[in-house]
């Protein structure tokens, strides 16, 4: 068989193969001949890649993607700096869902509300600033009494915070000045609360 038709017919088993098929059996092409600096730069040449392109300019989005998908958050959003098209790449909304599963996060009632809105690069960000603040000590803790026994659960928002209690007392909180503005009686005593 001459070379063109054996190239034809590895050019069709390329086309018929999948992605993750074709980079098999291109790095195991590779390995076999001993790729070394030289050949490498002349293939390079070949297909257009020049020492100043990076690796993935050449790569596919969905091959990009898939690399990605192996960095944690805070990486991804490094790499997102690089260029354009990382950038554009990096805030794939199905990238950042597949980072927020991986880390397997609990939503807060904030970041329901965005992951309800699909904006999940936006909800890892939340995340990610929440765990660094924590890491850093960048957070105040603040006491409030009014409960006889310990606080078993608590709900907020931006202007509220709702303890409930062993004490079987329910307590709404001014968030800005910490002041007691009711006190409710359950009549038992409060393992769970929705407000």
């Amino acid at each position: 068989m001459t070379f063109e038709k054996e190239l034809a017919v590895v050019t069709e088993l390329f086309q018929s193969w999948s992605e993750e098929q074709c980079e098999m059996a291109l790095r195991n092409m590779l390995k076999g001949k001993g790729m070394d600096k030289s050949r490498f730069k002349s293939i390079a040449q070949t297909i257009g890649f020049s020492s100043q392109d990076n690796i993935t300019s050449i790569l596919s989005v969905e091959l990009t993607l898939r690399i990605f998908r192996h960095l944690d958050p805070f990486s991804l959003l490094i790499v997102s700096c690089v260029n354009t098209r990382w950038r554009k790449t990096a805030q794939t909304t199905a990238l950042w869902k597949c980072i927020w599963t991986a880390q397997r996060w609990i939503a807060t009632d904030l970041e329901k509300a965005l992951i309800q809105d699909q904006q999940w690069r936006a909800v890892c960000k939340h995340r990610l600033r929440i765990d660094r603040n924590w890491v850093r000590g960048e957070y105040f803790v603040d006491s409030a009494f009014g409960h006889q026994d310990s606080v078993t659960c608590i709900q907020f928002d931006k202007d509220i915070i709702v303890s409930g209690s062993h004490d079987s007392n329910i307590i709404v909180w001014d968030l800005k000045t910490r002041e007691k503005i009711a006190t409710l009686s359950n009549g038992a005593p409060l393992t769970s609360l929705k407000v």
